[in-house]
């Protein structure tokens, strides 16, 4: 394990190192009346002026869509006596598409995916699936129409079984061997060195105790370290802005940055970006460029801070432990310099 030296200076330690651990402290969200859903607005601002993303725009018609606020259930269970026969299931077409046999959850703005007993919204759901969510398809039916969309997928989640309406899901490709692992995130060979660990006494503490920095240059590729889905991003600080380049504590909320959720239902955030190259609701492959490395924010120089989270319904959560597939023993230490695999291929 590396030993900081101990004629380490206090400047060295500030060298492409990240701000406190209230990095994008944002104020409480507030909630909506009809679901108790956070109100996030255009510019990645709380406020209660803005509605809910597209997700959540017919949320009084809750009940008879697919994402309604219904608490999961068995309550089909309950209706009709105890030995009314159930409805036939519905029947599958011949076999699942190649290119289907897993699908996605798209963004719902943090509403979730609900699961059902049949295809329709009549029955209580008997689950919900996280936005990024990834499951496997048993069939494809057709069943009610949910704003335009007729098609179903039956779905299999550990010991839940049920249906999902296809308005908010995509289909996807047999699993590659990485698809559940985190891999570092910068390109296949790349090697870096990590400026700040895990639980340190600079900025990694807090909410941000299990974030890592990497000291890089200028406008490295930064990649996924896991395939996802978009949830939120901002490239607002440009050039000509006294942040752009790094700054003070007066700039702990101008950082640009890009926040991916998972099929495991956490995130990973990548912060202090030069430039975004994704949008919200996008769906991004493992290795896929995200944007660009700097020094926006509150920064000393140019690095990436990169953290993975439990989702939160907001840009940045309580970090929790994060450990890399191509790092041997899955996290490294400050001063460690590791060397990507992203892209490479299998990593086991």
């Amino acid at each position: 394990m590396f030993k900081r030296w101990q004629a380490l200076s206090l400047v060295g330690l500030f060298v492409a190192a990240c701000a406190d651990a209230d990095l994008f402290s944002q104020p409480p969200a507030e909630a909506d009346a009809d679901v108790g859903l956070p109100i996030w607005a255009d510019g990645l601002v709380w406020s209660s002026e803005d509605a809910v993303r597209d997700a959540a725009d017919d949320s009084e018609t809750a009940d008879a869509t697919e994402l309604d606020d219904a608490a999961p259930g068995q309550g089909a269970d309950d209706a009709g006596p105890p030995d009314a026969a159930p409805p036939p299931p519905p029947t599958p077409p011949t076999g699942v598409p190649p290119d289907c046999v897993r699908v996605r959850v798209l963004s719902t703005g943090g509403i979730g995916l609900n699961v059902r007993p049949d295809p329709s919204t009549a029955n209580p759901p008997v689950d919900n699936l996280p936005d990024g969510s990834v499951v496997d398809v048993l069939s494809i039916v057709e069943g009610q129409d949910i704003e335009g969309t007729t098609r179903w997928f039956e779905i299999q989640r550990g010991d839940t079984r049920g249906f999902i309406t296809g308005h908010w899901a995509e289909c996807m490709g047999p699993p590659s061997p990485t698809d559940d692992v985190f891999l570092l995130p910068f390109a296949c060979g790349q090697s870096y060195r990590v400026t700040q660990g895990n639980n340190t006494d600079f900025s990694h503490s807090g909410r941000s105790a299990w974030a890592f920095d990497f000291s890089m240059p200028l406008d490295t590729p930064m990649l996924a370290m896991r395939a996802g889905t978009v949830v939120f991003a901002d490239g607002g600080t440009g050039p000509g802005s006294p942040c752009y380049s790094g700054g003070g504590q007066a700039c702990i909320n101008d950082a640009n940055y890009v926040v991916v959720s998972h099929a495991d239902g956490t995130t990973t955030q990548y912060a202090h970006l030069n430039r975004v190259d994704v949008s919200v609701d996008e769906t991004v492959s493992q290795g896929q460029q995200l944007g660009l490395s700097g020094s926006t924010g509150w920064s000393t120089g140019p690095h990436a801070h990169i953290e993975r989270s439990d989702a939160c319904g907001r840009a940045f959560c309580q970090t929790i432990p994060i450990d890399f597939a191509d790092v041997p023993g899955g996290r490294p230490s400050e001063g460690d310099v590791v060397t990507s695999q992203n892209g490479c291929g299998p990593t086991r």
